[in-house]
């Protein structure tokens, strides 16, 4: 193997992202008692479809209007981007999800859609800081810093659970 053993492939290669003291199953970090972050975000769908749902919903181009003409027949970025906003289509949390399964489906469904996690991650900070939204006492991204530090490890874990055939169920 050229340039040696891969030392980071047991996180997905995202030793920041993900800790895995024991080698067996990659884990987004956590201090146990913040929910922010749970190992497993579909125990916190309520009534919120399954990943596998947000997933077609993107694969199969099956969201609603918004006026905006897709001339290549697929799905266009901002239509896909709006459909997760608050309220939208794909938003998980009127269903009575929590934020980190609503950001865990939202990294699974890009990823499915075949988004790179930086588009991913960039676009939801953009969203955040477009929409103004507000996070009080929550600690932000030293990197995206428009969202909350747990925002981007629920994407990042629901966007390398979908690459490695690993998506969360219920």
């Amino acid at each position: 193997m050229a340039g040696g053993i891969n030392l980071y492939a047991y996180v997905g290669n995202n030793p920041i992202g993900f800790r895995d003291p024991f080698g067996t199953d990659k884990k987004v970090p956590s201090n146990g008692t913040d929910k922010k972050v749970p190992s497993n975000p579909c125990d916190e769908a309520a009534d919120a479809p399954d990943p596998s749902w947000y997933e077609a919903q993107l694969q199969h181009g099956r969201l609603p209007a918004t006026g905006i003409d897709s001339a290549s027949g697929g799905i266009n970025q901002f239509e896909t981007l709006l459909s997760f906003r608050r309220g939208g289509f794909l938003d998980a949390q009127p269903l009575g999800a929590t934020p980190a399964y609503a950001n865990y489906v939202f990294g699974a469904a890009l990823s499915s859609a075949g988004y790179s996690l930086s588009f991913t991650l960039f676009s939801a900070n953009a969203y955040a800081y477009f929409s103004r939204a507000q996070y009080p006492g929550r600690q932000m991204d030293p990197n995206y810093g428009s969202i909350p530090a747990d925002n981007v490890a629920n994407i990042t874990h629901g966007y390398y659970d979908q690459q490695n055939g690993t998506v969360r169920t219920f």
